[in-house]
């Protein structure tokens, strides 16, 4: 009765401060939503025949936060159509609205494909915090985010149905904007191709029409867009903001060089990179392959899992609310800690650990804690399919791997 009665407690303020949290991004247009804004004056330029990768058109206006530079490919610019003739305030009303909605059928996803493990309010309190407030960060600047896992997560939960077609065009879907996504459909590969090879063809052609399209109608825009990514690899796109193995091997080789004068070549880095993305893809997708001979809806959850979890350590750019696509996978490692002899409260503060503003001073690489604490989910998460997984658990009415 008493834990009945802790968890009403925890939910009502779960849903009071999530209420709080909606009222005051919307009643602070000039602090909030920031991305939103250059969404919304990129469509702007590109309605009135500008070029909205000019950075010096994306400054125009005086409504809302400052903007930074639009970086998705032509083919989104008619997506934000909607947003034309309408008055700033109102559209970025309408636009957390949508978020709203959309981080609500995410939370319903996210119960459904964690079915096994138990997801209750102590869930969505850990979904609200992990990852330093992943999920509060892409509310607060107005990112599409939520927007774009909902697609991506209702594409994984079609996939632990075998429903390949529908998994296969929900990752094109959520590539649209953020194409790193469509490594995803590797997943198809992992499988025998009978089975798999026209949905993989299907979001493959999903993935690469909307470039095509994008390159072939604005090639002026498209070339503007290759520039402007090409300029996430900056320097302001380095440390807790972005805090990637791409990022920090940049960070790294220029620390190196002003300490030893010695400065490494650009190139070296890169093949590191790339060498590196390979290793973690040849262990991952080993593990992914053993997983879907089991044949059960939990080692195709767990091979999901394992993959969001390789994600970032692959891809050369993965900003701080993107962590949201980790969640899942942490609060399955925590449910299912038992064989690997972890306690959940220290799972728990390694996911939540705060970047914490006097390490940063201390330690620059502090800035890159959740590159770390990716890595260590990675490698408990091989662990945990290498020597606990139960692929008979889900079966037996228990979650997988539990002690």
């Amino acid at each position: 009765m008493q834990d009945r009665r802790i968890r009403i407690l925890a939910g009502i303020l779960l849903g009071a401060g999530a209420a709080g949290l909606f009222a005051v991004i919307a009643a602070s247009p000039q602090k909030f939503e920031r991305d939103f804004a250059t969404y919304y004056y990129a469509a702007a330029a590109y309605a009135g025949g500008e070029n909205p990768y000019d950075a010096r058109v994306n400054e125009g206006g005086t409504a809302g936060p400052t903007r930074v530079m639009f970086v998705y490919p032509p083919h989104i610019l008619p997506l934000f159509g909607w947003t034309n003739g309408l008055p700033y305030e109102q559209a970025r009303l309408i636009w957390l609205a949508a978020k709203g909605a959309f981080l609500l059928l995410l939370l319903l996803l996210w119960s459904k494909i964690l079915k096994p493990d138990r997801p209750d309010v102590y869930f969505y309190a850990f979904a609200a915090l992990a990852f330093n407030g992943a999920v509060l960060i892409d509310l607060t600047t107005g990112n599409v985010t939520i927007i774009e896992q909902a697609l991506l997560w209702g594409g994984f939960f079609a996939f632990t149905k075998k429903r390949w077609l529908t998994f296969a065009l929900l990752v094109a879907a959520s590539a649209l904007f953020k194409v790193t996504n469509g490594l995803f459909l590797l997943l198809l590969a992992s499988m025998p191709l009978r089975k798999t090879g026209p949905s993989l063809a299907a979001g493959a052609l999903g993935l690469a029409a909307p470039l095509a399209i994008s390159l072939a109608r604005w090639p002026g825009l498209f070339d503007a867009f290759l520039k402007n990514a090409g300029g996430l690899m900056q320097q302001g796109e380095r440390g807790s903001s972005n805090p990637c193995l791409w990022a920090f091997l940049a960070d790294t080789r220029d620390v190196m060089a002003s300490l030893t004068g010695w400065e490494i070549r650009v190139y070296a880095v890169e093949a590191l990179f790339v060498l590196h993305a390979l290793f973690v893809l040849l262990l991952t997708s080993r593990a992914v392959r053993t997983l879907i001979r089991t044949g059960g809806a939990d080692g195709l959850l767990v091979a999901v899992a394992l993959s969001s979890l390789a994600f970032p350590l692959i891809v050369p750019r993965f900003k701080d609310y993107s962590f949201v696509l980790l969640v899942p996978a942490a609060y399955m490692l925590i449910r299912r800690a038992g064989p690997l002899r972890l306690t959940y409260a220290l799972v728990a503060f390694i996911v939540c650990l705060p970047t914490v503003t006097s390490f940063r001073l201390l330690m620059p690489a502090a800035e890159y804690h959740l590159l770390f604490v990716t890595y260590g989910l990675w490698i408990l998460m091989l662990m945990y399919i290498r020597a606990g997984y139960d692929p008979g658990a889900e079966e037996a009415g228990r979650p997988a791997g539990a002690a």
